[in-house]
């Protein structure tokens, strides 16, 4: 059975992927829904109501229902996949192969000195317009950007290491590792097979990988970024160091706004570069820099 899918073609294996994606994210909602219930002791007549992220007491409930949902979207998903059509599930995901300490170094240091320029970069794609004729779908993503804003800074929004290391869990490490799972370890397979182009695998998994957040004034940075991860399994063949970037991204997201938020500091994270030219300059020409010398000594580790 196993070899029918492993034969079959690329094409055939993105759509399957796509049906799995579906149906076990539907049923990992099912049955962590039927736990939250006794978990939480939630009423059915209220359940709108737990949803409310202006309500303190019901962001534990949130945070789990987003477990939830990387778990059944990616993390899940991307198992059954290499489980179905890989011949060893460690392999197929590139988990096999460990990343050398100095390019896990050198992509710390690139995701940091990133900073400034990321900024700019999100605030020139703040100002990008539709055409008139598309006013009512930017109304739509101006709305839906401020929703899915509100709903981040109410996850951030604590004073405790215990909530820090919950945020940490919740926004850092489940998502670096479930959405690396399912854009570079399974799409970007996939789409470069389709292609026959690894760059074409890479920036096509990137795009959806940005799409999908549904934040479309950031899909600019969230699209470099996905390219970037693709690049790093790419140079590497393991996708332990596009996990770990995307790991550091987000968890120095999180670090960032919990000390500027509990702190009586004048650094801001998010404007960070963006009054300075020379500090957005700068921070461009050491991410070139950063990422040219992490592609040399990850090639060469492999070799």
């Amino acid at each position: 059975m196993n070899v029918f899918f492993r034969d079959s073609s690329p094409f055939f294996q993105f759509i399957f992927t796509l049906f799995l994606i579906l149906i076990l994210f539907l049923a990992t909602l099912l049955v962590g829904t039927l736990l939250a219930f006794a978990i939480f002791n939630l009423q059915l007549n209220q359940i709108e109501t737990y949803f409310d992220v202006n309500v303190i007491e019901n962001m534990p409930i949130i945070k789990y229902f987003q477990a939830l949902q990387t778990l059944g979207l990616f993390i899940i998903p991307s198992l059954a996949v290499a489980f179905i059509f890989g011949e060893s599930l460690s392999n197929y995901l590139k988990l096999d192969k460990k990343p050398g300490k100095i390019s896990m170094l050198y992509v710390f240091i690139t995701i940091l000195v990133a900073l400034p320029f990321v900024n700019v970069l999100i605030q020139f794609n703040e100002t990008l317009k539709l055409p008139q004729t598309w006013h009512g779908l930017e109304q739509w993503m101006r709305a839906s950007e401020e929703q899915a804003k509100k709903i981040t800074e109410a996850f951030l929004t604590t004073q405790t290491i215990t909530g820090l290391f919950t945020n940490l869990l919740i926004i850092a490490i489940l998502p670096a590792l479930g959405e690396e799972l399912i854009f570079r370890g399974i799409f970007q397979k996939q789409f470069t097979l389709i292609t026959g182009n690894k760059h074409w695998g890479i920036f096509i998994s990137a795009f959806i990988f940005s799409a999908m957040h549904l934040q479309f004034y950031g899909f600019l940075p969230r699209l470099l970024l996905g390219i970037y991860f693709g690049y790093l399994l790419i140079w590497s063949k393991s996708l332990w160091l596009p996990i770990l970037a995307h790991f550091f991204n987000n968890g120095m997201a999180v670090l960032f706004y919990f000390f500027y938020n509990n702190s009586s500091t004048d650094f801001n994270p998010d404007t960070y570069g963006t009054q300075n030219a020379a500090i957005s300059i700068l921070s461009a020409f050491l991410i070139i820099f950063m990422v040219y010398f992490t592609k040399k000594i990850s090639q060469s580790t492999q070799s």
